[in-house]
């Protein structure tokens, strides 16, 4: 793109004004020009008076986003529509997610035509698809990528087409699959859930740490909780508070009756400024489970996972524990929907002996209920 910008171009001769007797160019060498105008009355007069006319030299060009989230469909919303922010998701093994394609026309006189969209995990979306795509216009499709038990990256290869030119950009996010606490022949049990819309699960919080109604306005990411509508926060509509101290939320986790691998589950989103001055953690008896230094800031709702199996067989104090300088605030830490989540001890003799009672005679079947 070339500005072209005159002080003056009204010299009360309808011959002469705004260009009509001038050459608009520039000279590449001695003998070769670009030319964008000749004799023509095109220069326009701003209110400066300053007078302006712009040239696209450039080629056609588009850029392609590609962002990933949870599954959207609802009744309401059957096909699942939608789009994020994220680049990046976490999800737990068998989960669905959602792609969603963004492309934009950043040229500023070439119109498209045609559509072709190509998928590193979905193959082929479309192709040859009739659309005008207009210099500067957006548009966007989603598609749903169902029972994922493993991460990958997909790259989705976005081409726009017309009768001279074809265009094409390609983006890439990610989804992270967690590894499962049981074995694959075992199914996890719920320990405690904790989405945080009937009472706040109990927590006992310090300084910024509140339970309540998240807005969605703020932060505008969100959109609100997680599920439902409430949540813990440090600040539930505005920056966290710079305390130069920790703002602390404690739960207490019976696992007394627990022997197998346990863990928590929670969805979060985290604005620390980027710092490694302000930061979350969670403690487990005093014992840093998880730790925001070094992670990027979150946009969105993002899965995390905390082993706990060092801490069966007794109770276990939880601390979501955020420091805050005296400097230089942000978004701060939301919390919502905690799940815990253990496996009990594969294959036990209990287990076996349900498993095989329609088979047993009577006084076998006899010793083994008096076993277990």
């Amino acid at each position: 793109r070339i500005d072209f910008v005159y002080s003056d171009v009204d010299f009360s001769n309808a011959d002469w004004d705004y260009g009509a007797s001038a050459t608009i160019g520039i000279n590449q060498d001695g003998n070769n020009a670009l030319q964008y105008s000749f004799n023509e009355a095109s220069i326009l007069t701003g209110g400066a008076p300053v007078s302006a006319v712009c040239f696209d030299n450039s080629p056609g060009s588009i850029s392609l986003e590609v962002t990933v989230g949870p599954d959207l469909r609802t009744p309401s919303n059957p096909s699942g529509d939608g789009c994020f922010s994220e680049e990046n998701y976490t999800i737990r093994s068998g989960e669905t997610v959602t792609f969603c394609y963004e492309v934009t026309n950043t040229s500023l006189t070439t119109t498209y035509t045609s559509q072709d969209l190509v998928s590193s995990e979905l193959g082929p979306i479309m192709s040859g698809f009739p659309f005008e795509l207009r210099p500067g216009a957006s548009v966007w499709l989603s598609e749903l990528k169902e029972g994922i038990v493993s991460s990958f990256t997909e790259t989705g290869t976005w081409t726009a087409h017309n009768s001279s030119v074809s265009h094409a950009s390609s983006d890439s996010a990610s989804v992270v699959v967690l590894e499962p606490i049981c074995p694959a022949e075992q199914i996890g049990l719920q320990k405690n859930f904790y989405d945080f819309e009937s009472n706040d699960g109990g927590g006992t919080a310090t300084n910024d740490w509140q339970w309540g109604v998240v807005s969605s306005d703020y932060p505008t990411a969100l959109g609100g909780a997680h599920s439902g509508e409430k949540a813990w926060a440090t600040v539930l509509e505005g920056p966290y508070s710079n305390l130069g101290d920790h703002s602390l939320l404690s739960f207490e986790i019976d696992l007394t009756e627990i022997s197998g691998p346990v863990g928590i589950f929670w969805y979060q989103v985290l604005h620390a400024n980027n710092s490694a001055y302000d930061f979350a953690q969670i403690t487990a008896n005093g014992d840093v489970v998880y730790s925001s230094n070094g992670l990027p800031d979150e946009s969105g709702w993002t899965l995390h996972y905390a082993d706990l199996s060092s801490y069966t067989g007794g109770l276990v104090t939880l601390i979501f524990d955020f420091y805050a300088t005296t400097v230089v605030n942000d978004i701060g830490w939301y919390v919502d929907d905690l799940l815990v989540e253990y496996c009990p001890q594969a294959a036990t003799d209990s287990i076996l002996k349900i498993l095989y009672y329609p088979i047993l005679s009577g006084a076998a079947r006899s010793r083994i209920m008096e076993n277990r």
